[in-house]
């Protein structure tokens, strides 16, 4: 039960009141009801972005299920059967679409009002591929190494500096080719220091 006035939740074992989104009563331990409005980041505990660590992701779900599991509470009173019952559910629901990207980005889009609930595919296509490929390539940038940010497709040479020319980079090999070489057409290779 949550409070009308305060929209905190009401533990049914204390009566202590508790602010979304905890799981569990600060006072005496026990499971709480679901609140009414609680996004699916803040339900698993995590930061509202789109940008989500899978593992982290998959943890958060092993480390909820586990102390929501209904099993657990089969002889306990019947509101904290119910409590479990319901975040168990609940649970299941934000990891399947948490996991999943292209419902992450939908879900979070509605979440910050750009599509609205009952509308079906606000979303152009396109605009939904683009944030596709900018989470992927953000997500690539932020595993990658120091070593491999600077071997990547596209980053300007620094040897030769060429405006508006990028440099093509063969990773295994640590090896750089310039695209402009000076007086030739087939470009300048450059070992990189963390290759050598």
């Amino acid at each position: 039960m949550t409070t009308e006035t305060t929209g905190q939740l009401l533990c049914s074992c204390c009566g202590g009141a508790s602010s979304p989104p905890q799981h569990f009563c600060a006072t005496c331990e026990h499971i709480l009801p679901m609140p009414d409005r609680v996004s699916y980041f803040e339900f698993m505990e995590l930061p509202i972005q789109l940008s989500l660590d899978a593992r982290l992701l998959q943890q958060t779900f092993y480390r909820l299920s586990r102390q929501f599991h209904p099993d657990y509470y089969q002889n306990r009173p019947g509101p904290e059967q119910k409590a479990a019952l319901e975040r168990s559910a609940a649970l299941n629901r934000a990891y399947d679409t948490l996991q999943d990207t292209v419902k992450r980005v939908e879900y979070y889009m509605k979440l910050v009002g750009f599509v609205s609930e009952g509308k079906k595919n606000q979303v152009p296509p396109d605009l939904m591929m683009e944030i596709l490929d900018l989470q992927e390539k953000l997500d690539d940038q932020q595993s990658a190494s120091p070593e491999q940010k600077l071997a990547r497709p596209g980053n300007r040479c620094r040897d030769c500096r060429h405006e508006g020319k990028t440099r093509r980079s063969i990773r295994e090999t640590g090896r750089s080719v310039c695209p402009a070489r000076p007086g030739g057409s087939r470009g300048q290779s450059r070992i990189s220091p963390a290759a050598a």
